[in-house]
Parts: structure tokens; C-alpha cells; sequence
């Protein structure tokens, strides 16, 4: 038993076999399913009659109103459901809301110029590549490991999930991960990135503290300008009733989607839908939510001016950014693989922690169950596997700051 716990404590039982052989069976697995899904739908629509890439339906729908001349309408449930419907044949039990702002149909409206099943492998293949080139770039460990990492990145399970539902997850890790390894050394290309991010502003609340902390006036600057940009130019091809339309109709999203619940409880991750799940009312939800974000923005102040590395408070700024929204879903944990691979780079140079080779691999391999057993169980797994992690990192940070000792252990 002793032998368990030290292997576990160490991480020594994540060998390289083991990592090698258990991603080619989860990529053997994805394709399996992915191909079932194809082969036994009609046309656009997958094996269990939903559109294939499902949300996706949304991006492609909205960018043909705009292609109609019809740019508002794309935020109007009222509009969007018949004409997504009629669009896509769907049954009318289906619909796949807007729920972004105004800067985004720009790109909705490029991948609806082509047939909806070509847009959708466009849209993967290119944001899927932007991830994993962004992924190998964080971790940038010598030739030898290249094909290691690109098993990792394409088995984390969250890629089946943003794959399946065709969402932009691939697109957040990758801006969001090339930012921050770009601040260091490219201030003004690293605020670009990270305030293209406005697109899910959502995650944008603590970037702000973790530059004004560090003194990055440059990088807060660029970012500034990139988001006065896409909003100035969204106006220009869209007309100032997009924003009308956005603003007016993002009570759909507060009240049916996370208030309510209505694609259900067990798919989002955050605090606030966990306590609506287990029953709580309204105000206890929000207090509880407005709480936590307090106590991160408190520890991202911290970490951000600890004297600790690059890639630790890049890991601690994207958990943070993942506990702090209570709007995210099971592909949106594909920016946790840009968490990990910082993680996996700073411990890959300077030797990991005790426990931390087994909380990541916990972390890495969550999504493959966790909208499942928050589904079964009742128990936001997802969410309590992300706040340990941070967790640790910050027990970590404080370690180091009185000169404890690090496990130096590699895979």
C-alpha cells in the first residue's frame, strides 16, 4: 500500500509507456465515435438527429443572417429558432442560441460562405491546429518529445467535447495561451491576444488585475485598444443594432441558460450552477459566485507578484479564469490543456512538486467523466478537480517563497 501512495505522491507511475499507450487508445476512441456519429446520420445531421458539430448550428445560422443583411437577428431566439430550424430541417425541439457579442459574427459570417459540413471541418481543423501548435509551443521540450505532447493535446478529452460540438474551445486556448506566453517578451502582441478574448468576456474579468499587478501598462494598453478595435469595427459592418440586439437579448442567456438551467445543470462547471443544481435559490448562488471571484482576484494579485514563474502564474490565471466564470461548459475545459502544459513546463525544468504529476493527470483526464458524474452523482467533479489544483499551485507558490524543497521528478 505504502508502494501505492509513494507512486501516486511522486507521480512515478505515469510513465512514458503508460501516457503513450492510453492516448493512442483515446484517440482510437474519439475517431471511433466521431465516425459513428458521421456515418450513421443523414446528410448534416449526426447519429442521434442533432446537427453534426451541434453547436456549431448556432455560428453557421448566425453568419448566414448576417450574409441576409440580417445581423440582429441572430441574437433573437424568436428570430433564430424557425429560421435555424427550417435552415437545418432540425425537429423542433432543438435550437442552439447566439450567445456572443457582436465582434464575433464577422467570423460566423466567413464560415457561412461555405456549405455548412465544409465550414465546420475549416472552423476545427484551423482552430484545432492553432491549439495544438500553441500547446507544443508552452510545453517546448526537445525533439524527442514532440510526438508525447501532440498525444496529449489531441487525446485530452476536452478536445472530443469541442470537437463533437464544434465549439471555439481550440480558438480560447490558443489566444488565450499564446497571450500569456507572449507577455514576458511581447508585451503589445500579448495584449492583442488576450483582448481578442472579448468575444467570450467572460473570461476577461481577472487578465486586468494580473497585468495591473505586474506593472504590464503596455500589454494593458494593447489589449485596450485591440477591444475598442472590434467593437469600432463591428459597428462598421453591422450597425450599432447589433449591439442593441446583444444587449437586449443576453437575458436568454442569464435567465434560461444559467439561471434556469435549461441545457442543463450537470453540463456547466462553475460554482453557481452547482448550487442552483443542489437547489439553492438565486441569491444564494449569485452571493456564493460573487464570493469566490473575490477570493480569486485576491489570490491572482498574490500570485502575480510572488516570486515565482512565468508558466506558474500563467497555470494560476487560466484555473482562476475557469473558476471565476459560472458560464462554461465541458468543451470550454479545453483551455485547462494551456493550464497543464504551463504546469508541465515549469515542473519539466525546475522538477515537480510532490502530488502535482497526479493532480494534473487528475485534471487531464476530468472531462473524459465529468459531465457524466455531475449528471449521476449530483457532485460538481469538474469544479472541485479545478479548485484543488489551484489549490495546490498556490500552496506551492507559498512553499517556495520559504525555500522549501521541490521533488525533482520528470516523466
Amino acid at each position: 500500500m505504502q508502494r501505492v501512495v509513494d507512486s501516486i505522491r511522486d507521480g512515478t507511475w505515469l510513465t512514458r509507456e503508460r501516457l503513450t499507450t492510453w492516448c493512442a487508445l483515446l484517440i482510437a476512441g474519439y475517431i471511433c465515435m466521431i465516425a459513428w456519429l458521421l456515418l450513421g446520420g443523414d446528410g448534416i445531421r449526426d447519429a442521434l438527429g442533432r446537427p453534426i458539430g451541434t453547436d456549431f448550428a448556432n455560428i453557421w445560422s448566425s453568419g448566414q443572417l448576417v450574409l441576409q443583411g440580417r445581423p440582429q437577428a441572430a441574437f433573437d431566439p424568436a428570430i433564430q429558432r424557425p429560421f435555424q430550424q427550417h435552415l437545418l430541417a432540425l425537429s423542433p425541439g432543438l435550437f442552439y442560441g447566439w450567445h456572443y457579442p457582436p465582434m464575433f459574427l464577422g467570423v460566423a459570417a466567413l464560415l457561412a460562405t461555405l456549405p455548412y459540413l465544409a465550414a465546420l471541418a475549416l472552423w476545427l481543423a484551423a482552430t484545432g491546429a492553432t491549439y495544438v501548435l500553441t500547446i507544443q509551443r508552452i510545453v517546448a521540450v526537445d525533439r524527442r518529445d514532440t510526438n508525447l505532447i501532440l498525444l496529449l493535446a489531441l487525446a485530452y478529452p476536452a478536445v472530443l467535447a469541442n470537437i463533437t460540438h464544434g465549439h471555439n474551445g481550440f480558438l480560447t486556448a490558443a489566444v488565450f495561451g499564446t497571450g500569456l506566453m507572449l507577455l514576458p517578451t511581447k508585451p503589445l502582441h500579448a495584449g492583442a491576444l488576450l483582448g481578442l478574448l472579448a468575444y467570450k468576456p467572460q473570461y476577461g474579468l481577472l487578465i486586468p488585475l494580473a497585468l495591473a499587478c505586474t506593472g504590464q501598462g503596455r500589454a494593458m494598453a494593447s489589449a485596450a485598444a485591440t477591444v475598442a478595435a472590434t467593437v469600432v469595427a463591428s459597428i462598421a459592418l453591422f450597425g450599432w443594432t447589433s449591439w442593441e440586439a446583444f444587449f437586449t437579448h443576453a437575458s436568454y442567456t442569464k435567465e434560461t441558460i444559467l439561471e434556469n438551467g435549461a441545457a442543463g445543470w450537470f453540463k456547466l462547471q462553475g460554482l453557481f450552477p452547482a448550487i442552483r443544481m443542489a437547489g439553492g435559490d438565486l441569491a444564494t448562488a449569485y452571493a456564493a459566485q460573487v464570493i469566490l471571484i473575490l477570493l480569486l482576484a485576491a489570490s491572482i494579485i498574490w500570485l502575480w507578484r510572488a516570486r515565482t514563474t512565468h508558466e506558474v502564474k500563467s497555470a494560476g490565471l487560466i484555473l482562476a479564469t475557469m473558476l471565476a466564470t459560472p458560464y462554461a461548459f465541458n468543451y470550454d475545459c479545453v483551455l485547462l490543456g494551456a493550464a497543464i502544459a504551463f504546469l508541465a513546463a515549469d515542473g519539466l525544468q525546475r522538477g515537480f512538486a510532490r502530488y502535482e504529476i497526479s493532480a494534473l493527470a487528475l485534471l487531464w483526464i476530468t472531462p473524459l467523466i465529468s459531465r457524466e458524474a455531475t449528471a449521476l452523482l449530483h457532485v460538481p467533479l469538474a469544479l472541485l478537480v479545478q479548485a484543488l489544483v489551484f489549490a495546490m499551485l498556490l500552496a506551492r507558490v507559498r512553499r517556495e517563497t520559504t525555500s522549501s524543497p521541490r521533488l525533482a521528478h520528470a516523466v
